[in-house]
Parts: structure tokens; C-alpha cells; sequence
């Protein structure tokens, strides 16, 4: 492999971190905090588009695993380092509940590379960001966070064009059926920082993604 095409290989894996790191909250007021949000959440979303179209471009033959190891890696060097120089904690205080999100997205993660790689582009991308009605689903039975009954029709239309997307003639298709379970798994991941931004540092968080790809890809 060239040095130019390990570049630009590099360049897209890394793509696939930027959107982890800038989703750290802010530490502005309260108004400043959530419109701040909203913007990190759009880069990432980006940021996640992008790394899906270099996947497709340059890294359509690679093993989906040696991708999910290769982005684990550098992700790993840039969150350890940053945690190094702010003086933040790995472990953290909940460790079992950091390796259950650390499993959720490296499941998360491989479903979707391997979805990018075997799926028209857009339909790997949408099925991927699907995760959001998951978690509309799944979060007032796992947080026990109250929500209005007009709630639930959303959800169930939301699942309905996941359906579609799914199994658009009545078939399922088994790359998409992958796509979704990557989907669900995020959304799973998703509930757990939740639940562990109470207890532990955002880069703590952060951290025990990559760290957890890392066994799990060369495992498999």
C-alpha cells in the first residue's frame, strides 16, 4: 500500500472519531449548552456521513474488522492523550457499565461498517441514524423518563420507515437486517452514556469505545 493511499485511509478512519470527541457537553450556561449541542451534534452527524463515503470509496475490500481495529487504534491514541493532559481518570468509577457501552458500540460499529461496505450508501447511512427512534422507544422503559402519550404514534411511524427501508417489498434483506441491529445497538449505547454521564468524565466515556474495539476486533 502506498503511502498516499495510507493517508488517505487514515484520513477516513479518522473522520470516524471526530464525532465522538465533539460530542463532549459544554460547560456554557444552560440556553448556550444546549444550542452548542445541537451544533456538535450536526458535525458529528457529518463527520459520520463522511467517514461512511470514505469506507465506501477506499476501504470497500477491507475486512470490515481490520477497520473497526484500525479506528480503534487511533482513537484510542487521541483519548488517552487528551485524558493524559487533562488529568482525567480511565477507569472511572463504574467499570462494568463503561465495558457494556464499550461492547454496545463496538457491535454498533461493525454492523455498520460492514453495512457501508454491502449497502447503497444512503440506505447504510439512514438505517444507521435510525437509532434515534430506538432510543425514543426503549428510553422511557430503561431511564423511567416520563413521556406525553403523543409520544408513541411518533415512535411507530418512525419504526414503520425503518420497516420500509428494511424490507421494502415485503423481504427482509439480510445486509439491512445488520444495519438495523447496528442501529439498535447504538441507540442501546446511547441509554448507557446517559446513565453514566452522571458518574463519569466525558472522556472517561469517551475512552472505553475504542479501548473495547480493540480486543473485540482482533478477537474476531
Amino acid at each position: 500500500m502506498g503511502t498516499g493511499t495510507f493517508f488517505i485511509r487514515s484520513r477516513s478512519l479518522l473522520l470516524t472519531g471526530l464525532g465522538d470527541v465533539w460530542r463532549a457537553p459544554s460547560t456554557d450556561g444552560p440556553a448556550e449548552s444546549e444550542r452548542s449541542g445541537l451544533w456538535l451534534m450536526a458535525g458529528s452527524a457529518f463527520c459520520f456521513a463522511a467517514m461512511a463515503a470514505s469506507v465506501k470509496l477506499w476501504l470497500a475490500n477491507s475486512p470490515a474488522q481490520a477497520v473497526v481495529l484500525s479506528r480503534g487504534l487511533l482513537m484510542t491514541a487521541l483519548f488517552l492523550g487528551l485524558a493524559r493532559w487533562r488529568r482525567v481518570p480511565i477507569f472511572g468509577r463504574r467499570t462494568g457499565m463503561l465495558l457494556v457501552r464499550g461492547l454496545l458500540g463496538y457491535g454498533a460499529l461493525s454492523c455498520y461498517f460492514w453495512s457501508v461496505q454491502h449497502l447503497p450508501l444512503g440506505d447504510a447511512v439512514l438505517l444507521q441514524y435510525s437509532h434515534p427512534a430506538f432510543v425514543a422507544l426503549l428510553a422511557p422503559l430503561l431511564l423511567g423518563e416520563r413521556t406525553p402519550i403523543a409520544h408513541w404514534p411518533l415512535v411507530v411511524g418512525a419504526l414503520a420507515g425503518v420497516a420500509l427501508i428494511v424490507g421494502p417489498q415485503g423481504d427482509l434483506r439480510g445486509a439491512a437486517v445488520i444495519g438495523l441491529c447496528g442501529s439498535l445497538m447504538s441507540g442501546l449505547a446511547y441509554i448507557t452514556i446517559r446513565g453514566l454521564s452522571r458518574t463519569e468524565h466525558p472522556l472517561t466515556i469517551l475512552a472505553w469505545f475504542p479501548l473495547t474495539t480493540i480486543p473485540g476486533s482482533l478477537i474476531a
